[in-house]
């Protein structure tokens, strides 16, 4: 970490919002059908943001000179953890193809295993980084310049009116959530934090750990030898699990040492580490010499369970992998997934709010934090207000999930294809009002946190019946859809996520059988992936299971939104195609936006091309049903006449047939990134009627436990 020396002063950094006169609630600017209001005030009125292209104060600098923040825009965090006031800038170009690695054999994961069990009896463990414990490599007794915290170096923050609340600013202590009742305005800033571990002399080798900046995450470090650590990551907050998002800087690097990294927490019995995903680095070297930005990196990768489980504990899993740094003394960041903070998209939202004449923002609410949830929309403003009015709107939303930060660089790459001067862009926004949340967690998001919010629940099971006081961002966006409906009908709804355990670009629908629209939730994905190589359309699922009843899309779909999506991004990437056996990276992910948007304007055209796909999903529906219903009858026959051996047989008959319904989003994508024929794409029984869905569900459900023990 730099001294406060080494960076120049900024001259502070600003998000301001457009609209001056802080809007109410909601505040899109669209006019409605005439007779119906619904609360939302016209952004006629909105003075212009004549300054917009001034007022974003900020100095971009090679990474090691970070960003100053001005403490007024800082991001609120809501706990009372030490944070940096500065935040380093990634810079620097991708490589277009990053190769995955060798999948993880189960010798490897046993030799790791085994190595861990023979020196957890003779290993000199010391803790070398905890982002909350005191430090016992300073004298904190003594001057305060000795100290480990520097309180000297704390940033006061610029209160408001709606800040200055009993217990807001605690001085010294660990922040409670249940204690406090509002979080908003908390947290605890510094211009310079001390590193935990202090350097001895320049002969110490010893890696310096650091994660306490936004976004951040990683909890303590123990070193198990010279060049092995053991890296323990924070669970989400107010909660005892969830870990899988990692965030920190390394520091002291060696050239040629081969070091091993064991994280030592995680949760999930399965990992795209373990079929060929790496981890990425950030060298700030590499980008000084080469302008090279993130690149995935580390040999010898496993996943495993850890040895030595205590009894009663969580059954824990380790993912090991070893690496080398290109430089001596080098400053290199390492993340789980590309990171994009919270203030990455306030900087995006100033510099893509500027054309007035077709995107607005406002922001739909403040988070338990005192954060804003922003929300933009966008459609052509320069229409006559009666044309607006009979707009359909189309819902998009990412990062509910904090730590699925892929979801954000293709939510990126929609908004900067909508507010674009291209033709098809122009018509969509003729045709739709967009309303966009691009970050619905934002305090997930800034602490670091993998899945839940800061009052430590998954956001995403809360669509059903929120709670304005605990999930305040999904209530928020559940009245302005409501509202929404009373005006205009909502044409189409997806929410944007990452996955952790599948490859390829893939979505979640609903399934309609029956009446006018039988399948038509079918035709947005089909579209996709005969354009989009990298969407694989038999990995899409379109049955509802119990446990996702109180997810965006089921809510959505039940409250009369046809098509409504869950869309997800390997954190790995494709199984064919041009980037076969290579990793997404963000241009790659930024592209997926445009075409999403590009099939969004095909699929809602009644075209020919429209006609054709939707018969072919009749066609393959169809087949597919008048095959299930012969075998179904040699099942039949066969138990009948075979009597106690003619049931074990069907038995495997009906397992074999009735497992690809309820692993219908698990199919691999098949062929070398060729197209494949629309009768072939859709062959899969997610397509089946529901009852059959129900019996094999039913059946399906014993192989897939047995595969999970």
């Amino acid at each position: 970490m730099h001294s406060k020396s080494s960076v120049s002063p900024a001259s502070g950094y600003s998000f301001p919002s457009i609209d001056k006169e802080n809007p109410s609630l909601f505040n899109e600017g669209v006019p409605n059908k005439p007779g119906v209001k619904d609360g939302f005030e016209s952004a006629s009125k909105d003075k212009s943001n004549s300054k917009a292209s001034t007022e974003d104060k900020k100095i971009i600098r090679p990474l090691g000179y970070e960003v100053e923040i001005d403490p007024q825009y800082l991001p609120k965090t809501g706990i009372q953890e030490r944070y940096l006031q500065n935040r380093p800038i990634f810079k620097g170009t991708f490589a277009e193809y990053e190769h995955v690695g060798y999948p993880s054999s189960p010798e490897l994961a046993e030799m790791y295993r085994k190595k861990m069990e023979d020196a957890s009896a003779t290993s000199k463990e010391r803790v070398v980084y905890d982002c909350v414990e005191l430090s016992p490599y300073y004298n904190n007794s003594g001057p305060l310049s000795e100290r480990y915290f520097d309180e000297t170096k704390y940033v006061h923050p610029v209160m408001t009116d709606q800040d200055r609340k009993p217990g807001a600013y605690a001085p010294e202590g660990y922040f409670k959530f249940k204690e406090a009742s509002s979080t908003h305005g908390v947290m605890r800033y510094y211009t310079y934090l001390n590193p935990y571990y202090k350097l001895k002399d320049e002969y110490d080798d010893t890696l310096v750990f650091e994660s306490r900046f936004e976004s951040g995450n990683l909890k303590r470090v123990i070193q198990t030898d010279d060049y092995e650590y053991d890296l323990y990551l924070n669970p989400d907050y107010s909660t005892g699990t969830y870990t899988q998002w990692f965030f920190f800087r390394i520091l002291n690097t060696r050239k040629g040492e081969t070091y091993t990294i064991n994280i030592r927490n995680y949760q999930k019995s399965d990992s795209l580490f373990n079929h060929g995903m790496l981890p990425i680095l950030y060298s700030r070297k590499e980008y000084e010499k080469y302008k090279r930005s993130w690149q995935r990196v580390g040999d010898n990768i496993a996943y495993y369970q850890n040895p030595n489980k205590k009894k009663g504990s969580l059954l824990n899993y380790c993912m090991t992998f070893t690496l080398s740094f290109k430089y001596d003394h080098d400053e290199v960041y390492m993340a789980h997934c590309y990171p994009y903070t919270y203030s990455d998209l306030k900087t995006f939202i100033n510099k893509r709010c500027n054309a007035r004449d077709r995107v607005r923002k406002t922001s739909m609410c403040k988070t338990l934090a005192g954060n804003d949830s922003d929300m933009i929309i966008i459609t052509n403003f320069l229409s006559e207000d009666e044309e607006i009015a009979e707009r359909q709107a189309v819902i998009l939303s990412a990062r509910v999930h904090p730590g699925e930060s892929n979801a954000s660089f293709i939510m990126e790459g929609i908004i900067d294809y909508l507010v674009s001067d291209a033709s098809p862009a122009n018509k969509l926004r003729d045709m739709f009002v967009f309303k966009i949340i691009p970050m619905l967690n934002p305090d997930g998001v800034i602490i670091g946190n993998y899945r839940c919010s800061l009052a430590g629940v998954d956001l995403n099971r809360q669509w059903a019946a929120p709670n304005p006081k605990l999930h305040p961002e999904i209530y928020a966006c559940m009245t302005m859809i409501k509202k929404t409906l009373e005006s205009r009908p909502i044409y189409f709804f997806c929410d944007i996520h990452g996955h952790s355990r599948n490859k390829n670009l893939f979505m979640y629908g609903c399934n309609q059988f029956t009446g006018p629209n039988k399948l038509k939730e079918r035709i947005f994905p089909f579209m996709l992936g005969q354009r989009e190589e990298n969407f694989d359309y038999e990995n899409c699922n379109f049955n509802v299971q119990k446990t996702k009843e109180s997810t965006a899309r089921v809510v959505m779909f039940r409250s009369n939104i046809q098509y409504s999506y869950t869309l997800e991004c390997s954190f790995c990437g494709p199984t064919g195609g041009k980037y076969q056996d290579c990793h997404f990276t963000p241009p790659i992910m930024k592209s997926m936006g445009k075409e999403f948007c590009l099939n969004l304007l095909k699929s809602s055209e009644s075209t020919s091309l429209v006609k054709d796909c939707y018969s072919m999903i009749l066609d393959s529906f169809e087949k597919e049903q008048a095959l299930m219903e012969s075998k179904m009858e040699e099942e039949k026959s066969k138990t009948s006449s075979k009597g106690g051996k003619g049931k074990k047989d069907s038995s495997k008959l009906s397992s074999s047939d009735g497992s690809s319904t309820a692993t219908s989003g698990k199919k691999k994508a098949k062929g070398k990134g060729s197209k494949k024929s629309a009768s072939n794409s859709d062959k899969r029984s997610h397509s089946a009627e529901p009852k059959q869905i129900k019996q094999q569900k039913k059946k399906s459900g014993g192989a897939k436990a047995k595969k999970k023990k």
